[in-house]
């Protein structure tokens, strides 16, 4: 057991967990400061990481606003109810405001067939024709807000809506949600093997920069072998290089989803709001943040780890253990 001098010249002994504690931040701190003697090499693997990171998780966060956005309620996303020829306005405001009730609706607003044809008035684009008509032919008109822009919802909620005894038509132009949420789940799946890819990218990278790491050192390894230096003790220091490449990477590459979210949040909102709407980009920095570490630190010691028992075995071929 590891011992320190104490008072009066005897040694003292030092608890285990205390050693242990002692002996990884020492090796924590070369690490740091081999990383400090090689700036330019240290700095392109991080960026490797950061980029390899980064990129996916830019693409993730925007994918994320999108499907957030196409989630909330929209005005396009409405289901247009045309009340059968006959049905009171009392009857139809009735049915307006049980229909807003509904768990599926959000919201439901009926515009009356006197209203819709005010409406029609004034836009003049049948000229004087309406005015020779003696009685409206429009119908009464229920605007109905979905809870969910799903397709299987909207279709749940049109075959509710036509079994209303009053509904003469249900109308929605729904097409465009359905094919939009097929791209969505397309570019998911091609978010997920771009990602696979760079993770593949950074953790050769990483195992590189460790290969030539240890072969740079040989000679320090082969003596510290000798000298009876055990698996763990000579794997330490590689692996706790490759750990600090990846959360460097990581941190880089939180900052650059974090500029890139902030470079387009004013275009974003601008243009929301060029269409009437109040939308802003969501950058969960947080949970980002620890998701990219985690990550970073699995891929920076996985590479780390690959090239050590790799390349150990390369440096002294005779050692038959298990690294």
């Amino acid at each position: 057991m590891p011992r320190r001098a104490g008072t009066g010249g005897r040694p003292q002994r030092i608890p285990p967990l205390q050693a242990w504690a002692a002996d990884h931040v020492r090796v924590l701190g070369f690490a740091l400061r081999r990383l400090a003697q090689h700036p330019i090499g240290s700095l392109l693997t991080c960026s490797v990481v950061a980029l390899s990171l980064g990129l996916p998780a830019t693409f993730y966060a925007l994918l994320d606003n999108v499907q957030r956005a196409v989630g909330r309620p929209h005005v396009d996303a409405a289901v247009t109810v045309y009340l059968k020829a006959g049905t009171s306005e009392a009857r139809a405001r009735e049915l307006a405001r049980g229909i807003a009730a509904w768990e599926s609706v959000t919201a439901s607003e009926l515009i009356t067939a006197q209203e819709a044809l005010h409406d029609l008035e004034a836009q003049g684009a049948l000229g004087g024709a309406l005015q020779a008509l003696e009685t409206n032919p429009l119908p009464h008109t229920v605007l109905v807000t979905p809870a969910s822009t799903d397709a299987e919802h909207i279709r749940a909620l049109e075959a509710k809506l036509e079994a209303v005894p009053e509904v003469d038509t249900v109308h929605l132009e729904w097409k465009w949600i359905e094919r939009l949420q097929t791209l969505l789940e397309l570019a998911r799946r091609a978010g997920i093997a771009l990602a696979a890819a760079l993770a593949v990218a950074a953790l050769l990278a990483i195992g590189n920069t460790i290969r030539l790491d240890i072969e740079s050192r040989r000679e320090e390894v082969v003596v510290a072998q000798l000298l009876g230096a055990t698996d763990a003790f000579v794997r330490r220091p590689f692996l706790y290089t490759g750990l600090l490449y990846g959360l460097i990477g990581a941190l880089g590459a939180w900052l650059l989803v974090a500029i890139v979210i902030l470079w387009l949040s004013e275009p974003v909102a601008h243009l929301a709001a060029l269409y009437g709407a109040r939308f802003e980009l969501h950058f969960a920095a947080g949970s980002t943040l620890s998701t990219l570490a985690i990550l970073g630190v699995s891929l920076g010691v996985g590479g780390a780890w690959v090239a050590v028992v790799t390349q150990i075995r390369q440096v002294d071929p005779g050692r038959t253990g298990q690294l």
